[in-house]
């Protein structure tokens, strides 16, 4: 009323029957959030529960690296989430398909260097950061983190399904590879005897299978292109989490890494030396042309 006196609201001005949209859109992405924990959430409960209070205190030391991954890629595809709702709304799906596949490309280039450095270096991190007591534990950052990369690139598409109210049976998977999750890491851990590792591949398993495959053949079917539509952009970040692994291998037959300013220095060496490679040989021409207009126009702005 202060600021916007002339504006006035009655209940005679709500529309009930857009009620039950959303409503049930609400409802389907509160089934969506709760498979999302069983992604999330439950790994460490099911960790102490089987393994004891010292195995889940050290699943839940790399599990921070994984918060942290996942939390930073949710920043990032945050960020340009506004310009899909908004070509969705204009019915510009060609402008909306390039978009997202932009995107998924670029972040998937993002989160591959630290990713695969950072599994490179697993052991000397844990040594640095745990104590060397804490080595055995690499392989478990390993197959922890190593497959969020690509799963992590499919964020985007995520927003395509809020835009285009496409909620239902993405939280229905969810809820079932969630469920299949904790089934499935109980199995391994304690039927095959994996430990922590089998309840890591479990989720590697699952969110690959809801990411990679349901998410991106679901984001085709939306735009209704072709079912390979959005796998290409996986590839590329497969190949630059390849890269940044192997950079990373290389850089360490340079450098002992024996503290954290050394580990700082030549992460940020490897990264400098990771971005010129994906920006002279992955990138293609139109793509650098979009960064480089892009980074020019936030620069002017």
């Amino acid at each position: 009323r202060v600021l916007a006196p002339y504006l006035t609201v009655s209940p005679g001005d709500i529309r009930r029957t857009r009620f039950s949209e959303l409503f049930t859109m609400s409802a389907w992405v509160m089934v969506n959030s709760t498979g999302a924990l069983l992604f999330l959430n439950v790994d460490l409960i099911v960790a102490n529960q089987l393994l004891g209070a010292t195995a889940a205190g050290q699943f839940g030391a790399i599990l921070q690296i994984v918060i942290a991954l996942r939390s930073a890629a949710s920043l990032l595809a945050r960020i340009v989430a506004p310009l899909f709702f908004a070509r969705y709304a204009k019915g510009d799906f060609s402008e909306l398909e390039l978009l997202l596949k932009r995107s998924m490309q670029y972040l998937g280039i993002i989160v591959a260097c630290p990713i695969g450095i950072l599994c490179a270096w697993s052991g000397e991190f844990l040594t640095l950061w745990l104590g060397p007591e804490f080595t055995h534990l690499q392989w478990l950052i390993w197959i922890a983190t190593l497959h969020l990369a690509v799963n992590l690139s499919c964020r985007p598409l995520f927003f395509l399904q809020q835009a285009a109210n496409r909620v239902k049976y993405p939280a229905i998977v969810t809820l079932a590879l969630g469920v299949i999750h904790v089934g499935l890491s109980i199995f391994l851990a304690t039927a095959l005897g994996w430990g922590l590792y089998g309840i890591a591949v479990s989720g590697a398993l699952t969110l690959t299978l809801k990411n990679c495959v349901y998410t991106t053949l679901n984001g085709a079917s939306i735009l209704e292109r072709p079912r390979r539509t959005f796998l290409n952009p996986i590839f590329v970040t497969a190949a630059c989490t390849m890269l940044a692994l192997v950079l990373g291998k290389i850089a360490l037959l340079v450098v002992d890494i024996e503290s954290w300013l050394v580990l700082v220095v030549a992460a940020a060496a490897t990264a400098i030396l990771y971005f010129s490679v994906v920006w002279g040989i992955i990138l293609r021409d139109d793509d650098k042309k979009f960064v480089q207009s892009a980074v020019i126009g936030s620069l002017r702005s």
